[in-house]
């Protein structure tokens, strides 16, 4: 028997001629062979075999502003209403400009080499990238506008990140799996991942990181941000499982492109999920997650004073 050379043994680049009327998905799987059209279709595949799995948790990190150029409504919202989405994470400026959509207020598309003196002028605002920070955003900026009013609307961080952790955590005691979908980097990418740490160095509570990850990023690794921090530096923090590296899949390209490609092949080949509806349980799983670390403290305790 003629022996088989493992590093030639893959998927044969062979592709068939693109067709008139072949759909995306059909596109993604035949043609998306190498480089970073090869890892989309692996983050795809990833997503649709194994993270859309009924015991599988997903979060969702989104960074920048992808609401205002449509993506909340042409990709975000379908994958939440196919129940592919269990919890986000998000910057301000995308739940700014998404309530921008919400009060029946218009986007038009622009040219980006307008002058934005000449948009100051005329009252036409821009969007840039903003951080998860809640203060770092407009939403944040009105909120402190109206402290100053004597308005006693606090947004409750210490509550966002229990809430997250308890999430995962709920998701891995209960025999399922987390899943990571990482759009962008920045905070909401740490948000997302820190949960694990979360979990393991600061409440003492054991655990091994998340079991899938994807990101779509155009940030470099070597320049030492998180953004561009790769799957196996995550493994290094906890973040990450480090048995579960062969499911993870970075893919260096821009959200706007990647998002809806990945969305139509998710809607194309994999069937809806039930709905996790995670808000309603969120202060069960929270009073899970106090209990747990209160445990763990009495333990401790009762260790110190036998010692």
């Amino acid at each position: 028997m003629k022996k088989v050379n493992q590093y030639l043994s893959g998927l044969k680049i062979f592709p068939p001629p693109i067709e008139k009327k072949q759909g995306v998905a059909d596109l993604i799987d035949s043609i998306f062979l190498a480089y970073n059209a090869g890892r989309l279709r692996e983050a795809c595949r990833l997503f649709t075999e194994k993270m859309l799995k009924e015991n599988v948790t997903i979060g969702l990190s989104l960074a920048g502003a992808l609401t205002p150029t449509g993506l909340g409504r042409s990709a975000i919202i379908p994958l939440i209403q196919s129940g592919f989405v269990d919890w986000i994470v998000s910057t301000g400026a995308n739940l700014y400009h998404d309530a921008h959509f919400g009060i029946g207020e218009n986007l038009f598309v622009g040219s980006p080499f307008l002058n934005d003196v000449v948009l100051r002028e005329n009252g036409v605002i821009r969007i840039y990238d903003y951080t998860s920070s809640p203060g770092d955003s407009s939403i944040g900026m009105n909120i402190a506008a109206l402290a100053l009013e004597g308005n006693k609307l606090v947004i409750d961080p210490n509550k966002d990140v229990n809430e997250t952790a308890a999430i995962v955590l709920n998701a891995k005691k209960t025999g399922g799996k987390s899943g990571v979908f990482i759009c962008g980097g920045g905070s909401p990418k740490n948000f997302l991942l820190q949960t694990e740490p979360h979990i393991q160095e600061v409440l003492g509570i054991k655990e091994e990181g998340h079991d899938y990850f994807i990101q779509f990023t155009d940030a470099r690794p070597d320049t030492g941000g998180l953004s561009g921090a790769t799957p196996s530096e995550a493994v290094s923090w906890g973040k990450v499982r480090p048995d579960s590296l062969p499911d993870t899949v970075v893919c260096y390209l821009d959200s706007t492109i990647a998002l809806p490609l990945l969305v139509s092949y998710a809607l194309n080949r994999a069937k809806p999920r039930k709905q996790k509806r995670l808000l309603t349980k969120l202060p069960i799983l929270l009073k899970n997650l106090e209990a747990e670390y209160s445990a763990l403290k009495k333990k401790k305790g009762k260790l110190r004073k036998k010692s």
